[in-house]
């Protein structure tokens, strides 16, 4: 009979030298959450002693080696946001200040590739989504003569745009059945969208396709825009 091992059965050294050498801090955390023995560890001090150790090159022989642990981690990411965005931060959580920071910078970047803005806000990625919607709704009010207030320009631009070209251009109506159409005029209709895989689909895929879009485009265009 072979014997079971439970995670007590491994000595606490073991694991700081062999299984948590290579784990990134947080994942530790988490690991240490699993079970008491694993929350053992991790409220001893020599744990917190040994990742000073591993993470920054420094001997730390007191007590509070767990609050040491988050100040120097603390300074890291003070270092790298003054190094990285020439800005400093003295708030107590700069791993969240550096991950925003990235994230606005990502938006700022977007901003200025596809609008030609220059942004120096943190407010990168709201400004992008706003510049954004604004230029559908323009587009909406100058191909269309649409006015539309809401925050889904886009997606209401292409709604419309189905809605124009089924309705109005090619005078569809759902609720005839498919043998008052001929197949000329289906696939017209499905050109006139775009639809990719109209030539590899029957008169009869076809229609079932124009009827969903129908359905799905009269449900879901703002009430606005009709």
């Amino acid at each position: 009979m072979s014997e079971e091992y439970d995670f007590s059965d491994i000595p606490e050294d073991l694991y700081l030298e062999n299984i948590w050498k290579n784990l990134p801090v947080k994942n530790i955390v988490s690991l240490c959450r699993t079970n008491r023995f694993m929350m053992k560890i991790c409220e001893n001090n020599d744990t917190w002693r040994y990742l000073i150790r591993r993470d920054f090159n420094k001997n730390f022989n007191h007590n509070n080696a767990r609050a040491k642990y988050v100040e120097l981690n603390n300074e890291k990411w003070r270092k790298i946001i003054q190094t990285e965005f020439k800005t400093t931060y003295l708030g107590d959580n700069p791993v969240l200040e550096y991950k925003f920071l990235v994230n606005n910078e990502k938006w700022r970047r977007l901003l200025l590739k596809d609008f030609g803005i220059q942004y120096t806000g943190k407010n990168a990625e709201q400004e992008y989504k706003l510049v954004k919607n604004k230029k559908w709704t323009d587009l909406l009010k100058k191909d269309f003569g649409k006015i539309y207030v809401g925050k889904e320009a886009e997606q209401q631009y292409y709604l419309f745009k189905t809605y124009n070209d089924l309705f109005n251009k090619m005078e569809f109506d759902a609720n005839k059945p498919v043998n008052m159409y001929n197949t000329k005029y289906i696939r017209n209709i499905a050109m006139l969208l775009k639809i990719p895989t109209r030539s590899s689909l029957s008169k009869d895929q076809l229609y079932e396709l124009l009827v969903n879009m129908s359905n799905y485009t009269l449900e879901n265009l703002d009430p606005q825009l009709f």
